[in-house]
């Protein structure tokens, strides 16, 4: 049985927003914090890497509301 993976790729930061980007053993998959806490965590498994980054830079910038 393999273990999953879920390797950080990218991080995206600006004041108290953060976004992860991770490649799991299913894709692409980005995790959201604000303030260090963990708010969501998307499944990009169908989309890109840029898709994710794109994701990621966006709410940081605040152009994507959770």
């Amino acid at each position: 049985m393999n273990k999953p993976k879920r390797d950080l790729h990218h991080t995206f930061q600006q004041d108290d927003k953060q976004a992860k980007v991770f490649l799991t053993n299913e894709g692409f998959e980005v995790d959201y914090y604000n303030k260090s806490y963990l708010i969501s965590t998307e499944q990009h498994h169908d989309k890109s890497e840029s898709w994710s980054e794109d994701c990621a830079e966006n709410y940081v910038l605040g152009m994507k509301q959770l």
